[in-house]
């Protein structure tokens, strides 16, 4: 993942897909820092067991990036990952944040990621 990272870094991709890869919080961990040092503008993680203990350290990467959308659907993403996602949204540049499929997310804090930036069509 390292050699990823670093080419992510290093490249002008605007879109990247790893989804259905099982990837690890260490590996988002070390994404997550390359994401905010590069030119991505879409990421896509979805099916990728992703908790909100990972979405921790995705958040930090939403708001310091120029992510304008994100697909995290199909993870494992409850409540307390959206309160997360939610804080992050009000800060990004995000236009669109998937999370449908989540299955553990409920309807206040959808209503709650909505109401954070009305500028970002988030989907369940």
């Amino acid at each position: 993942m390292k050699l990823l990272s670093n080419a992510v870094v290093n490249s002008q991709l605007s879109s990247l897909v790893l989804a259905h890869n099982k990837i690890t919080e260490e590996v988002v961990k070390q994404l997550s820092n390359a994401v905010v040092n590069s030119q991505l503008s879409r990421l896509n993680l979805s099916g990728n067991y992703i908790t909100d203990e990972v979405v921790k350290q995705l958040s930090n990467a939403v708001v310091n990036s120029q992510l304008s959308r994100l697909n995290l659907n199909f993870n494992n993403i409850d409540d307390e990952g959206v309160k997360l996602l939610s804080n992050a949204v009000v800060n990004s540049q995000l236009s669109s944040l998937n999370l449908c499929g989540n299955h553990g997310i409920t309807f206040e804090a959808e209503e709650q990621i909505k109401q954070a930036n009305p500028n970002c069509e988030v989907i369940f």
